[in-house]
């Protein structure tokens, strides 16, 4: 039942859990961190990131190292709806945006570049991006992957005119029956561009 509002700072070598709490954090920039995380976020609503960047988050672990990053419980439906507006994910050694487990995102003009993979729903996440752009990211741009912890529900990304550019797999889904991923006027530059079973509507490859 907390309210968070930042605005207008940056931070280095420490993480952010925003977990449990309504927030909106703008023009805030984290980074340099030895954690899973740059920011932490779940259990919340209408919680908002706009211009913000997270950035050089190298897991302890070496498994794992997010720039933005959202979790809710399995089994009690989707708990965390996240808006992310015009911010950018860098230079992380896993994901730039991920969201799992029930949790919704929406991504609007967002950047990811240079991560291990760039935007990646997993385990039951849904998520929505328009006219987002992932660059240069080592295994994927935008990824689709992993069932619902429970078996129940679907894991899946709807994107709107999206770009994909010289990725590992510019637009990727686990070839598994739950997951989906649909694409409607993305741009695909580099060499592999949309793996099978995704949904293309008006979308262009070239290298």
């Amino acid at each position: 039942n907390n309210s968070v509002q930042i605005e207008n700072i940056s931070f280095l070598y420490a993480p952010m859990d925003l977990s449990n709490t309504h927030f909106t954090l703008k023009n805030v920039s984290g980074g340099c961190v030895n954690s899973n995380y740059v920011f932490q976020c779940g259990y919340s609503v209408g919680s908002i990131f706009e211009n913000c960047e997270a950035f050089g988050c190298n897991s302890l672990t070496g498994g794992v190292g997010d720039g933005f990053n959202a979790h809710s419980d399995i089994g009690v439906g989707i708990e965390t709806y996240i808006y992310f507006i015009y911010c950018y994910a860098h230079d992380n050694m896993d994901d730039g945006f991920s969201w799992h487990q029930y949790c919704f995102a929406d991504c609007y003009g967002c950047f990811a570049e240079f991560n291990g993979n760039g935007f990646t729903v997993a385990s039951g996440g849904d998520g929505l991006f328009e006219y987002c752009h992932a660059l240069n990211n080592t295994l994927t741009g935008f990824g689709v992957t992993s069932i619902p912890l429970d078996g129940t529900e679907f894991t899946e990304a709807t994107l709107l005119y999206c770009v994909g550019e010289n990725n590992g797999t510019n637009f990727w889904k686990h070839q598994i029956n739950q997951t989906k991923m649909s694409c409607d006027s993305c741009t695909s530059v580099g060499i592999n561009h949309f793996s099978s079973g995704i949904e293309q509507i008006n979308c262009f490859a070239r290298t």
